[in-house]
């Protein structure tokens, strides 16, 4: 059944975002090629677009195609900061014997310094209007929100997900809670050129859209 509803992540170390918001629909289309493919899921080319499950019913309620899906609200006590890693060449245990001559500017060996945006909160909040209980069981799966999970950024330690009475996924008093083409308004205040449904990261995904904030009205 489809219906209006809150999730709250509760979490135990800042996340580390490459982009200003993460969307609710592209975490269940993470966590559903996660539950499909299993640990094939992690040998898929990282580059290509993969097409989920067919046949599956679906997670959100759309109008004019766009999903009612809103991006992360992080809590009202987070603090943005850059954290920067190094990554440099340490001679001791090399080998001593062979060539020693070791190439720093490429491969496996080679020096970076790589900056990352973290948002250190207690709490990130989404709106959706969907299959409620298929949303939370796929959330469910997820260990982190963000980049580097790896290194133990947005570790998850909670998960609450409850019924609202008003949709707050995609309009909200007039204001955009996720992007929306303008291929979907009759008005906007603004548009630029963002992704507006999975997966965010490819090319494909890019259209003149009126990003979240945007006093919009909807066709």
């Amino acid at each position: 059944m489809m219906q209006p509803f809150r999730v709250v992540f509760w979490l135990g170390s800042p996340v580390c975002i490459n982009h200003p918001w993460l969307h609710l629909d592209g975490l269940t289309a993470h966590a559903k090629h996660l539950e499909h493919l299993g640990r094939e899921y992690r040998y898929l080319p990282s580059k290509a677009v993969h097409s989920g499950p067919r046949h599956a019913p679906p997670l959100f309620l759309k109008t004019n195609g766009v999903r009612h899906a809103g991006v992360s609200i992080f809590g009202p006590e987070a603090e943005t900061y850059t954290a920067t890693m190094f990554k440099r060449f340490e001679p001791e245990g090399y080998p001593e014997t062979g060539a020693q001559r070791v190439n720093l500017g490429s491969g496996h060996f080679r020096n970076y310094m790589l900056r990352s945006v973290l948002v250190s909160c207690e709490r990130v909040e989404f709106h959706g209007n969907g299959d409620m209980e298929r949303v939370g069981r796929l959330l469910r799966q997820l260990p982190h929100l963000g980049n580097d999970g790896r290194v133990g950024h947005g570790d998850i330690i909670g998960l609450d997900i409850e019924p609202e009475e008003e949709d707050r996924s995609l309009v909200v008093g007039g204001i955009a809670m996720r992007p929306i083409p303008v291929s979907a308004l009759r008005e906007w205040s603004e548009a630029v050129h963002l992704a507006w449904h999975a997966p965010y990261w490819t090319p494909g995904s890019v259209a003149l859209c009126a990003p979240p904030g945007a006093e919009v009205v909807l066709k």
